[in-house]
């Protein structure tokens, strides 16, 4: 019995002891070759990444440990880690805690610089909590100060405490941005979906995209061709400390830069729209909504509170409408005018926020111009219709102005002047099946949709050219005056 107990102890401090066991260098961050797995729990120590004395800032000739770092982490991108900063039992509070967090915070922004997303890092300060196993044993604070008389020595336990240490705690990790093997089925995507893009980045204070992040534009794209029939918005976040004038000119202007730079990769602007959301949205993070109010409270931490900005700081992409069409002239001829001889036609494009028709318009001009053509005793009512959220008061001036414009259009295609009276309306509604015939047409409820649309009303059919009754009264002038010299 005596010998069976002395088993189970021994079985017992065995397991301990392999708990306890912490297995450094798991993993190598120069280890390229592609067979090569990485799974969660590896642990591995940055050496060489040393901070400034009593600082969370990085002397610059570490900074090339950090770089081989993040070329590691683009190499496996199904990684997430921890960076976990660990500090030797001799500090004060500010020392054990305070510090050794900042100072992981500190590498995990530096790397946010050299573009791994910041979903993919996490950051922790362990202060002494966590002691280092150095050749089977726990660099405790009983067992360093063992070697007090041994001066070397002691120091080199002290500092193998002293130490950033990677862990990979996801080896499956998938971004929440767009990614092609998430969604295969047109039908899986809904509504408002919104997903966070791959990051990109800006010239500081510019709305100019670095060179560096246009792959993730590319990638953008390339779904958008995957799925043609998907409308979609791009949304611009800034952080809490810029004005509100500042926030919002630079957000919209960001948002529109992206959407130019989908145009120029061959997606239909159409299906591009433009939002710059300033600092209205604050993100969550880690269940905690990174409010203004929140941010704050760290200011005295600087690598922290640019973190959680930088978490602000984002673009991301809603899902407008999933059953696109590309533009189709609609031919139109008197058999399309009903009871009220009125027509409606769908596909007039102009810029947004402008009066400036795409060219992708002119050939339903066109066909407008050549319906005129044809019937040449018609006067027309040209009507612009929009609804939004707008007030009246702004978008019936837009509204008329764009009618304005097609009538000049159409004059331009040979059209008299004065049989075209242009005029600008707004709605307050839309009917449910006019938004499913208006590609532009887009919003989550029936009262909350953006659309435009172009309506002819037939006003009269009794037009005669004003050219033709001058000739004919030319000519019944002649007739008189040649009845009475004969």
């Amino acid at each position: 019995m005596k010998t069976y107990l002395l088993f189970l102890i021994f079985l017992l401090s065995f397991v301990v002891n392999a708990q306890n066991e912490r297995h450094y260098f798991e993993f190598n961050i120069h280890d390229t070759s592609e067979n090569r797995s990485f799974k969660a729990g590896q642990i591995s120590i940055l050496n060489n990444l040393i901070f400034d004395f009593d600082k969370a800032s990085i002397r610059p000739n570490s900074d090339s440990v950090l770089i081989e770092l993040a070329i590691f982490l683009k190499n496996q991108p199904h990684l997430v880690i921890e960076i976990g900063n660990h500090s030797d039992c001799r500090g004060s509070e500010h020392y054990s805690t305070n510090l050794p967090e900042k100072r992981a915070y500190a590498v995990l922004n530096r790397l946010i610089e050299l573009g791994i997303s910041e979903e993919r890092l996490r950051a922790k300060g362990y202060g002494e909590s966590q002691p280092y196993r150095h050749q089977n044993k726990l660099l405790t604070p009983e067992y360093i100060n063992q070697f007090k008389d041994d001066k070397p020595k002691f120091e080199q336990l002290h500092q193998l405490n002293r130490r950033t240490e990677i862990k990979i705690i996801l080896d499956d990790y998938q971004p929440e941005a767009i990614k092609e093997n998430t969604k295969d089925n047109i039908d899986t995507f809904k509504v408002g979906d919104v997903f966070k893009m791959d990051e990109v980045r800006f010239e500081l204070g510019r709305k100019y995209i670095q060179l560096d992040y246009d792959t993730s534009i590319v990638n953008l794209a390339n779904y958008l061709r995957k799925f043609p029939h998907l409308v979609v918005e791009i949304g611009c976040h800034s952080d809490c400390r810029l004005s509100d004038a500042s926030s919002t000119n630079l957000s919209a202007a960001r948002a529109k830069e992206i959407k130019k730079r989908l145009f120029e990769l061959g997606i239909d602007e159409d299906r591009i729209f433009a939002h710059g959301y300033r600092k209205s949205q604050p993100t969550t993070y880690q269940n905690q909504l990174l409010s203004c109010e929140y941010i704050s409270q760290f200011k005295d931490d600087r690598p922290r509170q640019e973190q959680l900005h930088h978490l602000n700081r984002r673009t991301e992409v809603k899902i407008l409408r999933t059953d696109y069409k590309p533009i189709q002239i609609q031919k139109i001829s008197i058999n399309d005018f009903d009871s009220t001889w009125s027509c409606q036609l769908y596909n007039i494009y102009f810029d947004l926020g402008s009066c400036v028709i795409r060219n992708k318009s002119e050939p339903q001009l066109e066909e407008i111009a050549d319906l005129m053509t044809d019937n040449p005793s018609w006067v027309l009512q040209v009507e612009y219709h929009y609804t939004g959220r707008q007030n009246p008061r702004s978008s019936i001036p837009i509204a008329q102005r764009r009618a304005d414009t097609i009538v000049a259009h159409l004059v331009q295609y040979g059209v008299q002047k004065d049989r075209l009276i242009p005029k600008g309306f707004h709605e307050e509604t839309v009917m449910t099946e006019v938004i499913d015939l208006i590609p532009t047409c887009f919003g989550e409820t029936e009262n909350n949709h953006n659309c435009s649309w172009l309506e002819l009303t037939v006003l009269s059919k009794e037009y005669v050219d004003p050219k033709k009754i001058k000739t004919i009264k030319k000519r019944e002038e002649k007739d008189e005056t040649e009845i009475k010299i004969d």
